[in-house]
C-alpha cells in the first residue's frame, strides 16, 4: 500500500512548530456541519488540515471539498533538535482503505488465477481482463494518493519553514 515518509529539520522549538501546526489544522467537523460545508466554497481563511494536535504529535488530513477515499492520513512526531527541531511526517492510506484495496486486489488475483487453471478457451481474455482490473486498481490507488502526499508535503514545508524565518 501506498505510503509516503520525510523528515523536517526546522529551526523553531517544539512548542513553535506545535502551534504553528495548531494554527494549520482545525478539529473534524461533526456530521452535519461537513454534509453543510460539502455545499460550500472553502474560506480562504480556513485551515489547510483537519485533525488533532498533541503533545508532541499529530494527526491530520488536508481538508478538501471532494471525495477522496484515497486521500493520506497523515501522522507527525516533533522531536527536539539541536537545530529547532525536527518533524517526522508519515503519510498513509486510511486504514479501512487500505484493506478493501487489499481485499480487492487480492480477488482480482483469486479469480485471475482460477482463470488462468480453467480449461476455458476463453482462458487468454480472462487473464487480460484480469490482470488491466489489477493494473487499474494500482493505479487509482498511486494516483489518487500521491498528488494529494505532494500536495500536502508542500504545504507543511512551506507553513513550517517559511515561519521559522518571521
Amino acid at each position: 500500500m501506498p505510503w509516503y515518509r520525510f523528515d523536517l529539520l526546522v529551526p523553531l522549538s517544539p512548542a513553535e512548530v506545535l502551534q504553528q501546526m495548531r494554527c494549520l489544522t482545525r478539529p473534524a467537523p461533526g456530521f452535519r456541519q461537513a454534509l453543510r460545508e460539502s455545499f460550500q466554497r472553502a474560506a480562504a481563511d480556513q485551515p489547510a488540515f483537519i485533525g488533532d494536535v498533541m503533545e508532541n504529535s499529530f494527526r491530520i488530513r488536508r481538508d478538501i471539498h471532494y471525495r477522496n477515499s484515497f486521500l493520506p492520513v497523515i501522522r507527525g512526531r516533533i522531536e527536539p533538535d539541536p537545530l529547532g527541531s525536527l518533524v517526522h511526517v508519515r503519510m498513509s492510506l486510511h486504514p479501512l482503505v487500505a484493506l478493501f484495496t487489499i481485499f480487492w486486489l487480492s480477488m482480482v488475483l483469486v479469480c485471475g488465477a482460477r482463470m488462468l487453471y480453467s480449461a476455458s478457451s476463453s482462458r487468454g481474455m480472462g487473464v487480460a481482463v484480469t490482470a488491466a482490473m489489477f493494473v487499474f486498481g494500482i493505479g487509482l490507488t498511486l494516483g489518487a494518493f500521491i498528488p494529494e502526499a505532494i500536495k500536502a508535503k508542500r504545504l507543511l514545508v512551506r507553513t513550517l519553514c517559511s515561519s521559522s524565518a518571521l
